[in-house]
């Protein structure tokens, strides 16, 4: 067989002579990087040549070299063996038998359900009553805390039931005080009818100075005026104030301090209850300092309390309870019309068809195409918290029976004696406000007033738009379909 002929070394002059080139600049670049870093290329180690054999006493010199690594490697064994035994007392398996494995085995266990036990402690349920007034207590002072350092308490309430939000606890720590001043705010006013809005302020007004509010419809005028009412004295001074918002968990103490903070906004805020977890102090200006403090549970974990929206659905064991107790507040027919299922009121048990039916409308279904009636409940009350379903309580009737003190001036210091000397009349409570005019009963009439304007210009723009088309019709001139278009985003 031929052999197979080699590659030919021969190159073009042409690149032998650039491979020269490549050569010489590269010993060039070597050299002066030698220069500038002599160690950088001559850091090669030298290799230990050992004894010499000229050495006259090189063989007793390794025997003692090997006597010592021996005696290292005795030391490291013993070592280990020490630290194993020390862990084996450690742990009570120095005996080594199966009767002691099976001790430690038995301690181990105990230790880990010990553990266990611990870790749960530490993280208690929120259903659980003593995890829960251990809970409320912690929190209790962080209240009592916020009345001590407040000269104006601003107890927050939801508009749509604020007899369930009022807390005689606050009124009555808040009065232990004759320098105190309390405020009753109806929060989230817009979600109840005009007619029981103005039944709840007449009502509470024979208590306490009440005034309603809507952070939607922005910053609260009414509300900051009567707080820079509360800070003038006799001799036309100011006091420097301290307002503290407290209430229930997300009846929204911390949006109302947003809207009267305008655009800064500096407390955070969730529909999730319980978002705030300590107070924050916020300066309104040189004369107001507003405290946002942490919602608090102030009596029992009951069915109504859960239906206040301070406790998530998810963590409530037993929903379908709470759910009944909501058909006890509700009309069935406006839970009929707001899920659209058939009347429920048939069966023998109707807040379980009741759930059953919503259940199935949401597609809550387990296997079987059996409906999960926990899961429903708890979608039922997260609709209720949010919103979905409308409800709103009517004031209670009472005997309208007091007294009505004309008071000769108007626009004085705020005095509680004369408040508990007024005898409950409704124009007690305004005087002892110290509002000029009727100011506090006018803050329905400024909602009224501030629908009235929106539907005035809804009407004006209407009429213009109508006589934009008329115009365009009288020219007869044909538009484009962008054009148009173009239109109707204009209008």
């Amino acid at each position: 067989m031929v052999k197979k002929k080699g590659k030919s070394k021969r190159t073009s002059l042409k690149d032998k002579y650039k491979i020269e080139r490549r050569v010489v600049q590269k010993h060039r670049k070597d050299r002066k990087e030698a220069k500038k870093n002599p160690g950088k290329f001559n850091n090669k180690s030298k290799k230990d040549p050992g004894i010499p054999n000229s050495w006259p006493f090189k063989e007793e010199m390794l025997k003692e070299v090997e006597r010592a690594k021996e005696k290292e490697k005795q030391r490291r064994e013993e070592m280990v063996e020490r630290n194993r035994e020390f862990n084996l007392k450690k742990k009570g398996l120095a005996g080594g038998s199966m009767e002691a494995f099976a001790n430690a085995a038995q301690s181990a266990n105990q230790d880990f359900d010990s553990s266990q036990t611990t870790t749960s402690s530490s993280n208690p349920n929120p259903n659980d009553p003593l995890a829960s007034k251990t809970t409320r207590q912690t929190y209790m002072t962080t209240l009592q805390h916020t009345i001590s350092q407040s000269s104006i308490v601003l107890h927050v309430l939801d508009a749509r039931d604020p007899l369930s939000f009022l807390s005689s606890y606050v009124v009555n720590q808040t009065l232990k005080d004759p320098t105190k001043k309390l405020i009753l705010v109806l929060n989230k006013s817009d979600l109840v009818p005009k007619s029981v809005l103005q039944s709840w302020l007449t009502y509470l007004r024979r208590r306490h100075p009440t005034i309603p509010l809507s952070c939607k419809r922005g910053p609260p005028t009414s509300l900051l005026e009567l707080l820079k009412n509360y800070s003038r004295t006799k001799d036309s001074g100011k006091l420097s104030q301290v307002v503290g918002l407290v209430g229930y968990p997300n009846v929204g103490k911390s949006s109302i301090i947003n809207s009267l903070a305008h655009k800064s906004k500096p407390c955070g805020t969730s529909p999730i209850a319980g978002f705030t977890k300590a107070c924050q102090e916020v300066v309104l200006d040189k004369k107001l300092t507003l405290i946002d403090s942490p919602g608090v549970i102030l009596d029992s974990v009951s069915n109504s309390v859960l239906l206040r929206n301070c406790v998530s659905g998810s963590e409530i064991s037993d929903p379908i309870t709470v759910v009944s107790h909501l058909i006890s507040k509700c009309s069935p027919e406006n839970l009929m019309s707001v899920y659209g299922i058939p009347d429920f009121r048939v069966s023998k048990n109707p807040t379980e068809t009741f759930c059953s039916l919503v259940g199935r409308l949401k597609g809550k279904v387990g296997k079987g195409g059996v409906p999960d009636k926990i899961e429903s409940a708890r979608g039922i009350i997260k609709d209720w918290n949010e919103g979905v379903i409308k409800f709103y309580a009517e004031p209670p009737e009472e005997d309208l029976g007091g007294e009505v003190k004309i008071v000769d001036v108007a626009g004085e210091e705020f005095d509680w004696k004369k408040m508990d000397e007024g005898g409950g009349g409704e124009m007690d409570v305004e005087d002892c406000v110290g509002m000029r005019g009727g100011e506090m009963g006018g803050d329905l009439e400024e909602f009224e007033e501030e629908e009235e304007d929106m539907e005035e210009e809804e009407e004006e723009e209407e009429e213009e738009e109508s006589m934009e088309v008329e115009k365009v019709q009288k020219a007869g001139k044909k538009f484009s379909r962008k054009e148009l278009e173009e239109a109707e985003d204009f209008f």
